[in-house]
């Protein structure tokens, strides 16, 4: 299968996840880019204390931290170029991954157009479920390992990013639950340029070693 049928059969997370963190499919997603990662966070890092508003309560000093993505840091993403292009693939997974972290996902909302990506609702939904009740993954570190345009039509790109995610930690209210090994994954997006950014209007990835 190659990336692009992932877009098209809708599979969203890693190793056929609903869109949202580490987890297997459909449901909450537990892969550490399904349901409960995180990305990126508004309003700075909050302590184990006072939280920041939109991210989950009494998180460790190590999320606390966690600065939300930053369109500025992304070279190029927001001009109607391949490079900007992938740029906001990469953005999509760092934003996602901060917010399984902090709870926080108004990074995401920024890059993903809500009336028509469906597995990007089902990621946010998830991550506030995952807020509601506590639950967070440790920070991550993203490798991009390949990415490209491989083309366009009526104004949509189909953009491939390739990447690799360090061992996470799923935790709830502090007691780990799960643990989820380093991994590669290749993901499938169908983006668009409008209001001068990428939009996403639908993603899908996959552990990498089940794309075929």
């Amino acid at each position: 299968m190659s990336v692009a049928v992932v877009v098209a059969a809708g599979f969203v997370g890693c190793g056929g996840e609903s869109a949202g963190g580490p987890t297997p499919a459909v449901q909450s997603s537990s892969s550490p880019l399904s349901s409960d990662a995180g990305g990126a966070g508004s309003g700075g890092g909050s302590d184990g204390g006072g939280e920041v508003t939109g991210r989950t309560p009494n998180l460790p000093p190590e999320n606390a931290a966690l600065e939300a993505p930053d369109f500025k840091d992304y070279t190029g993403i927001t001009y109607e170029t391949d490079q900007g292009a992938q740029e906001t693939a990469k953005y999509f997974f760092d934003a996602m991954y901060y917010a399984y972290a902090t709870g926080d996902t108004e990074a995401l909302r920024e890059s993903s157009n809500l009336e028509t990506c469906g597995a990007c609702n089902r990621l946010i939904d998830e991550i506030d479920k995952w807020r509601s009740r506590g639950t967070y993954l440790s920070p991550a570190t993203i490798e991009h390992v390949d990415s490209w345009v491989s083309g366009k039509k009526d104004g949509i790109s189909e953009v491939h990013y390739i990447f690799r995610v360090n061992d996470v930690k799923k935790f709830k209210k502090g007691e780990e639950l799960e643990q989820f090994p380093s991994k590669e994954y290749a993901s499938g997006f169908r983006m668009k340029f409008a209001n001068g950014k990428w939009q996403i209007q639908g993603v899908a990835w996959k552990g990498s070693d089940e794309v075929e």
